[in-house]
């Protein structure tokens, strides 16, 4: 694969990437300024950690794609102008599993799928989907 072959790869798979979160921000219109925010914000802490070009483009998918589960909540539940039933909060809780695999199944990066994963997860291990605490989470961009 040459130079040319290899830049249309890259612009091909971010450009699969930018279809995606774009197919998620029809469904939830207020998770696309919310998605550029945290990769915004995450870039800026990967370049001042001096994370290398392929750890920053797996934050930065990761990133605007963390909320893609969400495809799977009803919007009426997402755009509710009340807090969520017990019920509905389950339903959102599982949207970092559907959006692992959806982005499995879309073959991106086991970073990728962790960061979408765990996003939800806090360190003392009161966050969502599986409720541990960070110290075990598989994937680290500081080694």
């Amino acid at each position: 694969m040459n130079y040319a072959q290899f830049m249309g790869t890259c612009h091909e798979s971010q450009q699969n990437h930018v279809d995606l979160k774009q197919t998620i921000e029809l469904k939830d219109p207020l998770t696309k300024a919310h998605c550029d925010r945290m990769a915004t914000c995450a870039l800026r802490i990967a370049e001042t950690l001096g994370l290398d070009e392929v750890t920053r483009r797996d934050i930065r998918y990761g990133s605007w794609l963390h909320d893609c589960g969400k495809i799977g909540v009803p919007e009426n539940i997402l755009n509710a102008q009340r807090l969520p039933t017990d019920d509905e909060k389950r339903m959102i809780w599982k949207h970092p599993i559907r959006g692992t695999e959806v982005v499995r199944k879309a073959n991106r990066s086991p970073a990728v799928q962790n960061i979408i994963l765990y996003h939800h997860e806090r360190f003392d291990g009161k966050g969502y989907p599986t409720g541990s605490p960070a110290w075990i989470f598989p994937w680290s961009p500081v080694s």
